[in-house]
């Protein structure tokens, strides 16, 4: 049985502040810190759903996968499980206060992360070139050299090719990875284990809907369904069904639309 119902969407008015820089297109291996807004998440146009994240009108997010998010002024102050935020004057999350223990970020004055101190005793440390992408990432964990990551850049016409050299603990045991990016989306990637070349496929605003590895045998597609707001007078029909996360997992009841499963409705109601 199908009826129609009309999607409602949230809507927000209050003043936004963001200032985390998020560049997923020419530097995306750059660290954001907490993401709490659509560019952190590399996401464009008015996006109201992505998978199971929803957003106000400005970008912010206001539930991923169950957790609530809640502001003033603009400011990410909370959630509905008792983290607190703190926020500098640009509007950079500074401490995320969760669990009796607490992550800090520091920024510079392009609000690029230089610096995350997190409840697992890690201090990581970021470094960047003149056209602000990271090239450089130390981690100290315990009070002892953990982790060093060199990055380097190389533009073969729309393709951006970022590599990633690990040196771990034992200083000689180093070893490299390539990435290769379009449009801000990853295309292949070299690593120890192969190289992998996938396809992503975008919505008509440029958002990803679709991502497997080329040229496997049944491929597993990882897809997304977005909405977005200049849809909110569309009538379209949610059906009610049963969802199974894989053969053996318990059947949980779901929200289609066009038979497509919706987890920003299921989110919504608990399901």
């Amino acid at each position: 049985m199908k009826n129609t119902i009309y999607i409602i969407f949230f809507c927000f008015i209050s003043q936004l502040i963001i200032a985390q820089k998020a560049d997923l297109v020419n530097a995306p291996s750059n660290p954001t810190g907490f993401k709490w807004h659509k560019d952190h998440f590399g996401l464009k146009g008015d996006i109201y759903a992505s998978g199971e994240k929803i957003f106000d009108r400005e970008g912010k997010v206001i539930l991923s996968f169950g957790t609530e998010y809640y502001y003033e002024n603009g400011k990410l102050v909370g959630n509905n499980y008792g983290d607190i935020y703190k926020t500098d004057s640009r509007g950079n999350i500074i401490e995320q206060f969760y669990n009796n223990k607490s992550t800090h970020y520091t920024f510079n004055d392009k609000n690029l992360l230089v610096k995350e101190e997190n409840i697992y005793d890690e201090v990581k440390t970021h470094t960047y070139d003149n056209k602000d992408r990271v090239i450089k990432s130390v981690i100290i964990k315990k009070g002892d050299f953990f982790q060093q990551r060199d990055y380097t850049y190389e533009q073969k016409d729309d393709i951006l090719i970022v590599t990633i050299k690990y040196t771990n603990t034992i200083k000689t045991n180093t070893f490299d990875v390539i990435y290769h990016y379009k449009n801000g989306y990853l295309i292949k990637e070299n690593l120890q284990s192969g190289i992998y070349d996938y396809k992503v496929i975008v919505d008509k605003k440029g958002n990803k809907i679709d991502f497997y590895q080329i040229n496997k045998a049944d491929a597993e597609h990882f897809k997304t369904y977005n909405r977005y707001y200049d849809e909110i007078n569309s009538n379209d029909i949610i059906e009610f069904g049963f969802y199974k996360a894989s053969a053996s997992a318990v059947p949980k009841a779901s929200m289609y639309i066009k038979g497509e499963r919706m987890p920003d409705i299921n989110c919504l109601h608990g399901w």
